[in-house]
């Protein structure tokens, strides 16, 4: 019997040291669980960040392109008022150069009947 105890002793103690072992194996195991949740938590924030910062980078492009193409609409209606213009001015110009025309092929028929008559 005096045997069995001493074996006894040392399977005790290597029952505590097989419980500390495995409490500090799981514990460990919680540590880098941590760690990889803290290192998710920083990656998470950090991508939160940059999405902030594109939204606000878009936003202020969105804004941009729209004034552009405010600008462009406006600058589009001026150039269509414009061609308007010169078309109503190469009519009247037109016009114009058809009465000179006739003026003067009037007048030429007038100098030649005049001239006939003297």
């Amino acid at each position: 019997m005096s045997e069995e105890k001493p074996e006894e002793e040392i399977v005790k103690k290597l029952d505590k040291v097989a419980d500390s072992l495995e409490s500090t194996t799981s514990q460990l195991s919680s540590v880098v669980t941590q760690q990889q949740l803290d290192l998710i938590r920083e990656r998470v924030s950090k991508c939160e960040s940059d999405l902030t910062k594109m939204e606000e980078a878009l936003q202020g492009s969105s804004s941009n392109v729209t004034d552009k193409l405010d600008k462009l609409t406006d600058d589009t209606l001026k150039i269509g008022e414009n061609l308007s213009a010169l078309d109503r001015d190469h009519s009247s110009l037109r016009a114009l150069i058809y009465s000179s025309f006739v003026l003067s092929t009037l007048s030429v028929v007038g100098l030649v009947i005049f001239a006939m008559q003297l």
